[in-house]
């Protein structure tokens, strides 16, 4: 009998074993072990507890009674906390069960009796070395003896369910990494030793474009090319090694689109050990698209190079500056302390015309410096005018022309046959590109070159506005492509080094680009290296009134057909000269040489109306071959003197050798001077006035006491400018009161107002400004107060500067330093000449 009783133990306990190897989920698995376990003990209840640790209790997770009145209830039914007080809560070997025969004897498990039951046997549950829970096999109606068989099988019962729970933390733990591989954004796949994709997860796709079915069949060659593969250890001699560590590889997508992928390959366990070889488990991948932060970092890098460049490039700027402001000063400075000591009028005169210079440059590196800080806050503004384009050129190359003629440099001067007379645009602004352009050629071509200035249309659309073409070329020193690329940005040099040769602000060049974009155009260099440099710029311009209203000049319709020889070295000059004939319709010959000149005359018998000739001919000079002329032909032939020297000299060499020359014109060439000479010439006195011409200067058109009579009043702080602008006008005989605030000029002014026939206004001056003096007086009860021209004379010389002037009540505007021409010019403007 005890025999088949231990036989049907053995069979229990293999049946409780092999009830576990099923597909049934886990829960099932236990009800099912614990129903065979209560039926085979014939015991009224088989319950399994676990531990409620934030309450601090013991409740029944799983349970099997043979009655419904034996239920326990999972909420309410509760001993205490019988594991914490029972069992340790780890344990890293076996703990054997406890078993108490009866509760009622036992002061230790009394309290079971509150629960009903009588007598039990717990086992432990330790699941990866921490306690789970307790199995509990309870009698709840009779005492009962426990026998080593129940406790035997009560331990395998809970061997059993243990391994039964481990399996299943073991898959929820799989399936919820599963879970999140599957589902991460990141790049995941597995590939087998032999490079085939097992796996790709949901975020391979996404970042890829192809689908994990795609990826399984096409390989990682779909994205992948054979370098970046070689580096991920997944091709090449380091096959199946991965990555050490993370890199970064180009991916290319199933559109076409390529990103960048930091990417991590290692080798996988294969049978609990990480293997290499054949028995490998292959390659596991995780990566991360990283194109956008990528593309953030070299952005940064390059912001970062580019403040880094910009903070280098000022700071050069600020040396050069230094060095372009000490300059100037150290001559002013230098010279006034000779002059004061030097004993003759010419050591004192040639003090004074360098301090001039000085002076000149001076005011060039400080509007340069102002015009960049009005870029810089982008409020550099343009201002259309209608203007004459001829006469804007003509005045740069006056400002300019004495510096080529310094260095013996060959200006020429080339404006297409088409140009518009008048256009509107900013003609200051335009005429500062030029100058700049100019200026530049002026400082990098070695003595003797030749500098070009070319003006032509290239378009001419129907709605009356032209893009216009301006070019600088110079034969001098070139610039290389990597001094190009600096050009035309802010606070830069091609040669920015200290030791630098030629100097400047490096400003000019960014200026004209911000110049000319603003009117609309662009501006570009083409240069070599040691063979010259030209600067383009291109600019839309509208057709100016005057443009519309002119009708073209046609000497010959003014009489009888005139003839005119041009005698140059230069076939520039003289294709130059026959350009501008043909414009205006008449016939022009040309000569290289006097000699060939001197035959051209004898086969024409002097049939030329006007001859204009080069001072500095090869061989026979101008001056020879117009004492030739006139000792053959007398006045019948007019003879015109060109060059680009100054005319004091050839005049006196004319003088000495008896010639008379009826004109003198200077290098460069302009189409309106020469069309001026041979009107003057052929004794046309009238005619249409292009406005090309250029006044000699109002300072030499204002005649010794011409303003006799006349009264201003001078409102200035500073007592040398008041000194500079009275000695300045001391020939005009101009009379002149002074105030030294705003305050003073409304009381002078208050108290005689029929005195002054004009105001020159101050603005920053102590008291009281001069905004506020000119609304000062033109809100006094005098008629006088509102019609007494108001002229502002100020440092503040920016646009808004100007309308700020004008909105006070001011009629017109002067710039410091002042310049004799524009005092005169206003004067001339506001005070004409008594009669």
């Amino acid at each position: 009998m005890a025999l088949d009783a231990r036989l049907e133990q053995q069979e229990i306990m293999s049946r409780l074993s092999l009830g576990f190897v099923s597909n049934d989920g886990m829960d099932v698995l236990i009800n099912n072990a614990l129903r065979t376990a209560g039926e085979f003990m014939r015991v009224t209840r088989v319950v399994i507890g676990v531990p409620d640790r934030r309450e601090g209790v013991t409740r029944p997770a799983y349970a099997w009674f043979d009655s419904e009145y034996l239920r326990p209830a999972p909420t309410n039914d509760h001993i205490g906390n019988l594991i914490a007080e029972s069992f340790p809560e780890s344990s890293p070997g076996a703990v054997p069960p406890i078993f108490c025969d009866d509760v009622e004897a036992d002061p230790l498990y009394h309290a079971m009796s509150l629960v009903d039951v009588k007598s039990f046997v717990w086992a432990p549950l330790y699941v990866s070395g921490r306690i789970w829970g307790i199995l509990s096999i309870e009698e709840c109606r009779d005492k009962r003896m426990w026998t080593e068989s129940d406790v035997q099988l009560v331990s395998v019962m809970g061997s059993v369910i243990t391994g039964a729970v481990l399996r299943d933390i073991t898959e929820r733990k799989l399936l919820r990494l599963s879970s999140i591989v599957e589902n991460s954004p990141q790049f995941i796949c597995h590939v087998d030793p032999s490079g085939t994709v097992e796996y790709a997860g949901r975020g391979a796709a996404e970042t890829s474009g192809w689908s994990p079915e795609e990826i399984a069949a096409g390989g990682l060659e779909l994205m992948f090319d054979h370098d970046s593969l070689e580096k991920m250890g997944v091709k090449g001699k380091n096959q199946g090694k991965g990555t050490d560590g993370e890199i970064q590889v180009p991916l290319r997508r199933k559109d076409g689109e390529v990103r960048t992928l930091q990417i991590s390959v290692f080798p996988v366990s294969a049978g609990g050990h990480v293997t290499i070889g054949e028995d490998a488990g292959g390659l596991g991948a995780i990566g991360i698209d990283v194109t956008e932060r990528v593309r953030l970092q070299e952005e940064l890098v390059k912001a970062r190079d580019a403040a880094e460049n910009s903070n280098r490039a000022k700071s050069e700027f600020l040396s050069r500056m230094s060095h372009e402001i000490r300059t100037p000063m150290n001559a002013i400075i230098g010279m006034t302390s000779i002059g004061v000591a030097a004993g003759d009028i010419e050591r004192k005169n040639y003090c004074l015309g360098k301090i001039t210079d000085a002076s000149t440059h001076l005011l060039g590196v400080i509007n340069d410096v102002l015009d960049m800080s009005k870029i810089e806050a982008g409020k550099l503004e343009i201002s259309m005018t209608d203007f004459f384009l001829e006469k804007m050129l003509q005045r740069v190359a006056d400002v300019v022309n004495f510096r080529m003629e310094e260095k013996n440099i060959d200006f020429r001067v080339r404006l297409s046959n088409d140009l518009p007379v008048a256009v509107v645009s900013d003609d200051q602004r335009l005429a500062q590109v030029v100058t700049n352009l100019l200026s530049n050629a002026v400082k990098f071509t070695p003595e003797r070159g030749v500098i070009t200035m070319d003006a032509r249309v290239i378009e001419r659309r129907p709605d009356g506005t032209y893009l216009l073409e301006f070019s600088v070329t110079d034969t001098g020193i070139g610039i290389s492509k990597e001094g190009q690329a600096k050009l035309f940005k802010s606070f830069e040099q091609a040669d920015g080094g200290i030791s630098r040769k030629y100097g400047g602000t490096g400003l000019g060049l960014a200026i004209s680009k911000r110049i000319v974009e603003l009117l609309g155009g662009s501006i570009w260099v083409e240069s070599e290296e040691g063979k010259g440099s030209s600067f383009i710029f291109r600019v839309p311009v509208k057709e100016g009134e005057s443009e519309r209203r002119r009708i073209p000049f046609d000497l010959a319709a003014a009489g009888e057909p005139v003839r005119i020889l041009a005698v140059d070295d230069s076939p520039e000059v003289l294709q130059y000269f026959a350009s501008i004939a043909d414009k205006i319709n008449i016939k022009c010959d040309v000569a290289a040489t006097g000699e060939q000149a001197c035959q051209m005359l004898e086969k024409a018998e002097g049939d030329y109306s006007i001859v204009f000739v080069d001072w500095r001919l090869p061989g026979m000079n101008g001056v020879e071959f117009a004492k030739l002329i006139q000792d053959r032909y007398g006045d019948r032939v007019a003879v015109v003197m060109i060059s680009s020297g100054d005319w004091s000299d050839i005049e006196e060499e004319a003088r000495e050798h008896g010639v008379k020359v009826r004109r003198f014109v200077p290098k460069p060439l302009f189409p309106s001077t020469i069309v001026d000479c041979i009107s003057e010439c052929l004794g046309i006195e009238e005619r249409q006035d292009d406005g090309a011409g250029v006044s000699a200067g109002v300072s030499k058109e204002a005649e010794p006491g011409c303003f006799d009579g006349r009264r201003i009043l001078l409102v200035e702080d500073v007592e040398i400018n008041r000194e500079i602008v009275m000695t300045l006008l001391s020939d005009t005989r101009l009379a002149i009161d002074t105030a030294e605030n705003g305050l003073e000029a409304v009381e002078a002014f208050g108290a005689a107002p029929e005195r002054y026939d004009m105001i020159f206004m101050d603005v920053h001056m102590p008291e009281m400004d001069g905004y506020q003096a000119t609304r000062e007086i033109r809100s006094l009860p005098l008629p006088r107060a509102r019609t007494v021209p108001i002229v502002a004379m100020t440092a503040n010389v920016f646009r808004e500067d100007v309308e700020k002037c004008l909105a006070a009540g001011m009629n017109d505007h002067i710039g410091k330093p002042v310049d004799l021409d524009d005092i005169l010019t206003k004067l001339f403007k506001y005070l004409p000449k008594k009669p």
